[in-house]
C-alpha cells in the first residue's frame, strides 16, 4: 500500500497496528495536509486493487471541524455541539457517543426527549442537547460518511468529549430508623448514610441538621466502592418536649459547577412512654403511628414499607422492590427516549432481554414489577417507530409472559389518575403491533397472545378460536388476541361480566383507524367463556377514538348467534354477558295485583261453591264437576299463595324459600292433575251421553290422580336432588325449580306433566267443541233448524272462554315464554306479558266464567242468599256444558 499512499502530498508513513480474526489488518495513514476526499478515495481503491482487490475501509481524523462550549458544562443546562466539513460530497451526517463508564458501548444519537439533530445542507450539523442529563457525559463522535463512485467505504470523524459536572441520585437512611430513649438516658445517638453509585465527579458533601441535637460528627467516605457510602453521626435529646418533634438530617452534594442535590430524612424518636411496635423478623422497632422502610434486597431495586398503626399492631408489607433486570431494562428505554440509542436496532434486544426477565410469573407478581414490565411496552411505544417481523416475535413473547400474572388485584392498580395497568398494557401491545412493518399474511403467537395479519379486501383471522373478518379496499390488517386480559381490565360496564377474550384490530390506513364513520366493518364470531344463561343479554363492546369502552359502535347477534359482533372499525373489542336477566318493566307488578285478584277471587269462588254446593251437586255428574273445581281452586289457591309469599326472593330466608318452591311445586301440580280429571269427565259425558257414573269409584280416581300423582313426582324429585338442596332442587335467587339447561334441572318434573296434561286438555276441549257443533246440523221438529248459525257460533266461543281457564289452555304462552328469550326483544316480551296475566288472573277467570257465567250456579245464589223467587226444579243434563250455555 506504501507506493500508492506515498504520492499524496505531504505523506508522512504508514504503519501497521494490529491484526484481528480472520486475518484482517489495521493500518494507520499519516499525511500533513489538507486533504480531498475524491483523491483519497482514488488512491484507497488503488490500494485495494494492489491487495488482490481486498476491501479497505477508511476512518479519517482532522478533515472535520467540531466544536462545543466551554468545559464542564453544568448538570440540565441546554448546549450546541457543531460540527463542519469542508468536503463537499457529504451525503450522510451521523452522531455517537461512547459513555464514560463504558467507552466500548457506542450509541447513535437521535432526536429525543432530550436530542435534536440538525444536519444542515452546507457541511454543517448541529446537535442540540436541550438538557444535559448524566447520559450525555462521554465522547460524542460526529461522522460524515460520503459516496463515492470507486464504491469505497471512507468515513470523515470528529470527537468532543463532553464533561458535564454530574450530581447523584441519593438514597439517605439512618440507623437505626426510630431511636430508642431509655430510663434515665437524656440523649440518643442516631447515624444517618447517603449512598450514591460511584463517580468520578469529586463532589463535596455538606450536613445539616434541623431540630435538637448536639455537634454533628462527620464520617469518611471510602473513594472507589460502588455504592460511595458518606455517613454522620448526631445525638438527639430525650427530653418528651423534644422527643415527641421529629428531626431533620440533610447531606448536600455539590458538584464542580456550585450546583447542589439534597437528600433529607425525619428522624422520629420513641419516647420512654411511647407505644411501638416490636421488631418482627428483619422489621425494626417502629414508632405507633408511623412506618417502617427497608431496602429491597438481592437482585432487587427499591424499597419495601411496613406501617405500625396507632394500636402497635403490624400491617401488611407493601414492596416497590422491582427486578434488577427490569429496572435496566426499563432505564435503557427511557435513555432512548431522550435520543441515545436507535430504536429499531435496539428493539429486539430490549424485548429479547423483557422475554427473559418475565418468563418467571412469580419474579414479576408484585406491583411493582407488574408496573414496571407495563412501562417498558409502554415506553417503547411511545418512540413511535416501525419495527420488523423479528422484533415483533419478542414482543408477543414479552407480553404474552407478563399476562400469566394471575392476580386481578394488581392488575387494576393504577398506574395514572384514569388508567389501570391493564388498561395501559392493552394500549401499550396495541399501539406496538400497529408500528409493525407487516406487508403480507404474517403469523405470531405465545400461550396468551396471537397475532396475525392479513391483506384486505376481504380479511380474516382466527385467534384462539375467535374469527375476526374486516371488509375493506387495500391494507394490511393486523388482529391480535390476548387471553385472561379482559379478567383484569377494570369493570365496563355494572352489572356485566366479560365473556370473552380481548381483539383488537388495527390496519395501514391511518385516516380510517382514527375515523369510525371511514372505517371498515370487523365481523367478530367470540368463542364464550361461560355459556349464556336464557334471558340473560350479552353486549358487543368496542373502544372508541377516546379510548373509552362503547356499545354503540356494535350490535349484538342474538341468542340464536350469541357469539356474534358486527362493529364498525374500532381498535379494540369484547363481549359481555350480563349478571342479571332482562327485567321487563311492570312484569312483577302485575303479577303480583293478578295474584291478589286470583286469591281473592278463589276465596269468593270456594265461598259461593259453600253456598250453593247442595242445589249444584244433585246428580253424580254435577257433584263430580264441582268437585273437581273445588280441588282445582283449591291447589291454585294455596300455590298462589306461596308464589305471593316468595315474590321477593331477597327477603326471605333459604328454609322459607325452600318451603315455598315445594308447596308451588305441589299444588300447581295438583292444579293441573285436577284439570286433567274434569277434561276427562268432561269428555266422557260428552261422548257418552247415557252412561251413569260411579260416585265412588269415579271420586277415588280423581283423588288419586289429582293428589297422588303430584306426591309422587315432588317426592322423587326432592330425594332424588340431594334432599331438595339449593342450586339442586330449587334456586334460591327465583324461588323456583332450577333451570340449568335443556333437559337439565328439577324445572322439568313440573314442566313436562304440564305439558302433557295441556296437550291432552286441549284435545278434550277440541271434542267438546265439535259435539257442540252437531245440533246445528241436524233438524228440530218440523224439519226447522234447532239454532241459528249465529247462535252456534255464539255457543262455541263461551264454551271456549269458559274451557280455556279451566284446563290450563293459557299455558301455551307459558309454553312459548320457554321457547323465546327476553334477549331477542319485543316479540318475547309481549308472550311474557300475556302469561303473565293469563297466569295470575286465572283465578278471576274461574270466578267470572264457572261460578259467575253458569245460569244454574246464578239462580242457586238468587234462591239461598238473596231468596228473590221460588226455586224451580233443576232438571240434570248429561254435562255437555248446556247449562253454561243457556241465557
Amino acid at each position: 500500500m506504501k507506493p500508492v499512499y506515498n504520492t499524496l502530498l505531504r505523506f508522512d508513513g504508514i504503519q501497521v497496528t494490529g491484526f484481528r480474526l480472520g486475518v484482517y489488518a489495521s493500518f494507520e495513514v499519516y499525511v500533513n495536509t489538507q486533504m480531498n476526499t475524491k483523491t483519497l478515495g482514488q488512491k484507497t481503491a488503488a490500494a485495494a486493487i494492489a491487495l488482490d482487490n481486498n476491501p479497505i475501509e477508511v476512518e479519517t481524523e482532522g478533515l472535520l471541524d467540531i466544536s462545543g462550549p466551554p468545559q464542564p458544562v453544568k448538570l440540565n443546562s441546554m448546549v450546541d455541539i457543531v460540527c463542519n466539513s469542508s468536503q463537499n460530497d457529504i451525503t450522510v451526517k451521523e452522531w455517537k457517543q461512547a459513555t464514560l463508564r463504558d467507552p466500548l458501548v457506542i450509541s447513535q444519537i437521535t432526536d429525543g426527549t432530550e436530542s435534536n439533530v440538525n444536519s444542515q445542507g452546507n457541511g454543517t450539523t448541529i446537535l442540540t442537547l436541550q438538557q444535559t442529563s448524566e447520559i450525555w457525559a462521554g465522547l460524542i463522535n460526529c461522522t460524515f460518511r460520503p459516496e463515492l463512485d470507486t464504491g469505497v467505504k471512507i468515513l470523515h470523524r470528529a470527537s468532543f468529549k463532553l464533561d458535564v459536572a454530574l450530581l447523584p441520585q441519593i438514597v439517605i437512611f439512618s440507623d437505626p430508623q426510630f431511636p430508642q430513649c431509655k430510663n434515665g438516658s437524656t440523649r440518643v445517638s442516631v447515624r444517618v448514610k447517603c449512598e450514591i453509585k460511584n463517580s468520578t465527579e469529586p463532589y463535596a458533601v455538606d450536613w445539616t441538621v434541623e431540630g435538637n441535637s448536639s455537634a454533628l460528627v462527620a464520617g469518611q467516605n471510602v473513594e472507589g466502592q460502588d455504592p460511595r457510602s458518606y455517613d454522620a453521626q448526631t445525638a438527639f435529646s430525650c427530653l418528651p418536649k423534644d422527643a415527641k418533634n421529629p428531626a431533620n438530617m440533610n447531606c448536600v452534594f455539590s458538584n464542580r459547577m456550585k450546583q447542589t442535590r439534597k437528600a433529607s430524612i425525619e428522624i422520629h424518636i420513641i419516647g420512654v412512654n411511647d407505644l411501638r411496635c416490636q421488631a418482627d423478623e428483619d422489621w425494626p422497632v417502629t414508632k405507633a403511628g408511623f412506618t417502617a422502610k427497608l431496602r429491597c434486597e438481592g437482585v432487587r431495586e427499591g424499597f419495601r414499607s411496613r406501617e405500625c398503626d396507632i394500636n402497635r399492631i403490624w400491617g401488611k408489607e407493601e414492596s416497590e422492590c422491582v427486578n434488577r433486570d427490569l429496572f435496566s431494562i426499563a432505564e435503557r428505554t427511557q435513555v432512548i427516549d431522550k435520543g441515545l440509542g436507535v430504536v429499531y436496532q435496539n428493539a429486539a434486544e430490549l424485548f429479547s432481554r423483557l422475554t427473559n426477565a418475565t418468563n418467571n410469573t412469580r419474579s414479576i407478581s408484585s406491583v411493582s414489577n407488574l408496573n414496571t414490565s407495563i412501562n417498558i411496552l409502554n415506553n417503547m411505544q411511545n418512540l413511535n417507530t416501525s419495527f420488523n417481523t423479528s422484533t415483533l416475535e419478542e414482543i408477543v413473547k414479552s407480553s404474552s409472559n407478563i399476562l400469566n400474572v394471575p392476580s386481578e388485584e394488581v392488575w387494576r392498580s393504577n398506574v395514572t389518575d384514569n388508567l389501570s395497568m391493564a388498561e395501559l398494557y392493552l394500549e401499550s401491545v396495541k399501539q406496538l403491533i400497529s408500528q409493525t412493518n407487516i406487508s403480507k399474511e404474517h403469523a405470531s403467537g405465545a400461550s396468551n397472545v396471537q397475532i396475525k395479519a392479513c391483506k384486505l379486501a376481504r380479511c380474516t383471522n382466527t385467534l384462539f378460536g375467535v374469527n375476526v373478518s374486516v371488509d375493506g379496499q387495500q391494507g394490511v390488517v393486523k388482529t391480535a388476541g390476548f387471553k385472561n386480559l379482559v379478567n383484569f381490565l377494570p369493570p365496563i360496564q355494572k352489572d356485566t361480566k366479560p365473556n370473552s377474550i380481548v381483539v383488537t384490530v388495527s390496519d395501514s390506513n391511518k385516516e380510517r383507524r382514527f375515523n369510525h364513520d371511514l372505517g371498515s366493518e370487523v365481523l367478530i364470531q367470540f368463542t364464550l367463556i361461560s355459556p349464556r344463561q336464557r334471558n340473560h343479554e350479552m353486549k358487543c363492546a368496542a373502544m372508541d377514538r377516546n379510548g373509552k369502552w362503547s356499545f354503540d359502535l356494535c350490535v349484538w347477534g342474538g341468542s340464536r348467534n350469541e357469539g356474534s359482533c358486527k362493529c364498525q372499525f374500532s381498535s379494540s373489542f369484547t363481549l359481555l354477558l350480563s349478571r342479571k336477566a332482562v327485567i321487563l318493566p311492570a312484569l312483577r307488578e302485575i303479577t303480583c295485583v293478578g295474584l291478589a285478584i286470583s286469591i281473592a277471587s278463589l276465596v269468593s269462588f270456594l265461598m259461593i261453591e259453600c253456598l250453593v254446593w247442595k242445589t249444584v251437586t244433585k246428580s253424580v255428574g254435577l257433584y263430580l264437576r264441582h268437585i273437581t273445581l273445588v280441588n282445582i281452586s283449591v291447589s291454585l289457591l294455596i300455590g298462589n299463595c306461596s308464589l305471593f309469599a316468595s315474590a321477593f326472593p331477597g327477603d326471605v330466608s333459604d328454609l322459607w324459600c325452600q318451603i315455598c318452591v315445594v308447596l308451588k311445586h305441589f299444588f300447581f301440580l295438583a292444579q293441573f292433575c285436577w284439570m286433567f280429571c274434569l277434561s276427562c269427565l268432561l269428555l266422557y259425558q260428552t261422548m257418552v251421553v247415557w252412561s251413569d257414573l260411579s260416585k265412588g269409584w269415579s271420586q277415588g280416581v280423581c283423588y288419586s290422580v289429582g293428589y297422588g300423582a303430584p306426591f309422587l313426582i315432588v317426592t322423587f324429585t326432592f330425594v332424588s336432588n340431594d334432599g331438595g338442596a339449593e342450586g339442586k332442587y330449587y334456586d334460591a335467587h327465583s324461588c323456583w325449580l332450577t333451570h340449568h339447561s335443556m333437559l337439565k334441572g328439577s324445572f322439568y318434573s313440573f314442566i313436562i306433566p304440564v305439558g302433557i296434561i295441556v296437550f291432552v286438555n286441549i284435545l278434550s276441549m277440541a271434542l267438546v267443541i265439535v259435539k257442540l257443533l252437531n245440533p246445528v246440523k241436524g233438524l228440530g221438529p218440523g224439519g226447522r233448524k234447532s239454532c241459528s248459525s249465529g247462535h252456534a257460533a255464539i255457543r262455541i266461543l263461551r264454551s271456549i272462554i269458559i274451557l280455556t281457564p279451566v284446563f290450563g289452555v293459557t299455558w301455551l304462552f307459558g309454553f312459548a315464554s320457554l321457547v323465546l328469550d327476553l334477549a331477542d326483544g319485543l316479540a318475547a316480551s309481549a308472550v311474557f306479558y300475556i302469561f303473565s296475566v293469563c297466569n295470575s288472573f286465572q283465578g278471576l277467570f274461574i270466578l267470572l266464567t264457572v261460578s259467575v257465567g253458569e245460569k244454574m250456579v246464578r239462580d242457586a245464589l238468587r234462591k239461598n242468599v238473596f231468596a228473590t223467587r221460588r226455586p224451580s226444579s233443576t232438571k240434570e243434563t248429561s254435562m255437555t256444558m248446556q247449562s253454561s250455555m243457556e241465557d
